[in-house]
């Protein structure tokens, strides 16, 4: 089964993406630190 990783430890979340993909892969969250200094989401998504 392969996994897919998502940089959430927010089990809820979690849980949504397991559903949404039917268990079809496994879940895993990973924490990493990052910075958010842009002035829109755009911005801090580059």
């Amino acid at each position: 089964m392969e996994t897919i990783y998502f940089a959430t430890t927010n089990e809820a979340k979690l849980k949504q993406a397991e559903r949404s993909l039917d268990d079809k892969f496994k879940i895993e969250g990973v924490s990493i630190e990052t910075q958010e200094n842009g002035i829109t989401c755009e911005a801090n998504a580059r």
